[in-house]
Parts: structure tokens; C-alpha cells; sequence
């Protein structure tokens, strides 16, 4: 595994993190190639995830990936086996209370997102950019567009798998982590983590450089997952 991700930072990271047993939460405990099985799941899938048992496939996709640094290299491919090995806890028991714990972040997520769509498809870039903080032109207000509207997962009619989705790409998706640090949510401070899943959300920010940012959406989940098992 760690041959794949050679040619990134994030293996010396995972080396230096091997004895912390946040290593064996975040990352899937076997990994099986099977393009055929990947495919069979989804002609667009690059790795797939057997549910409670911690495995994940990958398939030719993945490969290309980690070993082409214009694709991603292992920076992604480590991102792609957190996403799934996520998927995997998320299914649990434990699982399902914290999805319905973190379904006030998704609906401030859609609300906010809604109102930036809004003023992107009316042209009015100037109000996100004073929202948001942002310094937006035309060809990236288009590209925020898209990936806004990628969010909302149209394409996904079960309300559990959309939020589930959310929540694991709001803990791995450095595009989404941002967006979310610049939606204020005022009273929301980042303190010690206290649970084990404010401890994955601080791990994994750290080994892609992720920000927690105080009083914003970041940190309501933040501190929602410090709640969850009280």
C-alpha cells in the first residue's frame, strides 16, 4: 500500500503516524484489486467498499491515479481509501446516530449553498464574494456552480445516502472543507477534541491540510462530533 503513495508526502506522514491508532480508523484494514468487481459496481467507481467488513476494492482507476501525479497521485488515492474506509464506519450502529446528528450542517449547507447558486445564475458575483469572502470572476463562480450543484446529489434519491455522502466528503474533500470554513456560523469555537470522531476529523485535516476555521460551518461539525457520544 505505502508503495503506492510513494511519490507523495502523505506516505511520509503515514509513516511517521504508523504506531497512532487513528492510522487503523481512517484507513481500510484490507485492500483487494478487482477491476472487474469495481466496474460491475459502477462504470465511474474507482474503489468500492464492502461495508462492515473494512474492505475496499480498487480497480484500474485507482491505480492510474496513484502512481500519475497529474491524476492526483497518492495524495488522492490516500483521500479515495479514507472516503471509502468512512463509508464503512458510517454504516454502523454508531454510525447512524452521528449522520443524524450532523443533519443540521447538511441543511445550513444546502440553505447556504442555495443563496450562493442564486446569485452565481443571476450574476450578481459580487454578493458571494462579500458573503463568502471570496475573489470570484466569472470562469470560478462557473466552476463553484458546479460544485455546488455536484453537492446536492440529484442523482442519489435515498435522503440517508445523500447525507452520508456529505458527511464523509465534508471530513476528506479539501474543496468542500474550505467552502464550509467560509460559511459563518457565529458561537461555533474549535476546542480540544474529546471523541473519537473529532480526533479523525482533526487527523485527517492535518495530513491534507485542512482548516477547522473558528465560528464557521467547519466547526459546527466539529463540535457536533464532540457531542455525538455524550
Amino acid at each position: 500500500f505505502l508503495r503506492l503513495l510513494e511519490n507523495s508526502n502523505v506516505s511520509d506522514i503515514i509513516e511517521k503516524n504508523k504506531k497512532n491508532t487513528l492510522l487503523n480508523e481512517v484507513f481500510p484494514s484490507k485492500v483487494t484489486y478487482d477491476d472487474k468487481a469495481v466496474k460491475e459496481s459502477n462504470e465511474e467507481a474507482v474503489a468500492i467498499n464492502k461495508g462492515k467488513s473494512h474492505e475496499i476494492i480498487i480497480g484500474d482507476k485507482f491505480i492510474d491515479i496513484a502512481i500519475d501525479a497529474n491524476k492526483g497521485g497518492g495524495n488522492r488515492a490516500a483521500r479515495i481509501l479514507i472516503h471509502e474506509r468512512l463509508h464503512t464506519k458510517l454504516s454502523t450502529n454508531q454510525g447512524k446516530k452521528i449522520k443524524r446528528n450532523l443533519q443540521s450542517v447538511y441543511d445550513d449547507f444546502l440553505r447556504e449553498s442555495e443563496i450562493d447558486l442564486a446569485d452565481i445564475e443571476s450574476g450578481n458575483i459580487d454578493a458571494v464574494n462579500e458573503r463568502r469572502g471570496y475573489n470570484l470572476n466569472s470562469k470560478t463562480a462557473d466552476e463553484l456552480k458546479r460544485f455546488l450543484t455536484d453537492l446536492r446529489y440529484s442523482d442519489i434519491s435515498n435522503p440517508e445516502l445523500k447525507l452520508e455522502e456529505f458527511v464523509v466528503e465534508s471530513l476528506t474533500s479539501s474543496a468542500l472543507a474550505s467552502y464550509m470554513n467560509h460559511i459563518k456560523v457565529e458561537g461555533e469555537e474549535v476546542g480540544k477534541a474529546k471523541t473519537l470522531w473529532q480526533r479523525i476529523m482533526q487527523f485527517i485535516s492535518k495530513l491534507f491540510n485542512f482548516d477547522i476555521a473558528d465560528n464557521s460551518l467547519r466547526a459546527k461539525e466539529f463540535n457536533i462530533l464532540g457531542e455525538v457520544f455524550k
